[in-house]
């Protein structure tokens, strides 16, 4: 009966072929290794970004556009007017508790500490407010106005306290001239266009709030 053992020289030839399966298994494990930390450096590249740009979508601006009727009023990073309340006095807040809910106050964002103004905006600072730090412009707190969509001015006048923040009033038309009839035995005349008064600004009040 013959010996089925390999003999020195055959084992010696499998040796090469599972050295290199072995090495083949450990580079690929290597691999997947390498691409799995890409990957998640990828990702932690990406939520940093995405981190960032909701922070700034957070940030609090005031900036100016122009209404029909109001010229150019001051609005918020959403769109929405802007308004103070002529009641406010220094060291006094008129607008508290149920109030807030109508007239939401501008509050500064979580870490900010002055609102980003746009252009030809001036005049914002802050002050310490029932809500938290809150943006002013020539010394009265700003708020917006709940009845209010991008665009709209619904707040003005409110309980004659409320005021749109408003940095030049719309331009007033002049009406057409009007011409009477030619009469017999008089001479025709042009009747010039009735005076108007220069368009106001709302009433303001400026206060240095403590």
């Amino acid at each position: 009966m013959e010996n089925s053992q390999p003999t020195p020289r055959s084992r010696s030839r499998r040796l090469p072929r599972q050295a290199h399966f072995a090495a083949t298994l450990g580079a690929a494990a290597l691999g997947v290794a390498a691409l799995a930390i890409m990957g998640g450096a990828a990702s932690a590249t990406g939520a940093g970004k995405a981190g960032t740009k909701a922070t700034t979508a957070a940030k609090v601006a005031v900036d100016q556009v122009t209404v029909a009727k109001y010229g150019k009023v001051l609005v918020d990073q959403k769109g929405l007017a802007l308004y103070y309340n002529t009641a406010n006095k220094p060291m006094h807040f008129a607008c508290t508790g149920d109030c807030l809910t109508a007239w939401p106050p501008l509050v500064l964002a979580k870490g900010q500490t002055a609102a980003l103004a746009g252009t030809g905006v001036t005049g914002l600072g802050t002050v310490r407010g029932p809500s938290g730090v809150q943006v002013t412009w020539q010394g009265k707190a700003l708020y917006t106005f709940v009845g209010d969509t991008k665009g709209t001015v619904m707040g003005q006048g409110i309980g004659h306290i409320w005021f749109v923040a408003q940095l030049s009033a719309a331009a007033a038309k002049a009406p057409a001239p009007t011409t009477k009839a030619a009469t017999v035995g008089a001479t025709s005349s042009t009747t010039a266009p009735p005076m108007t008064a220069p368009p106001t600004t709302a009433p303001s009040t400026t206060s240095s709030w403590g």
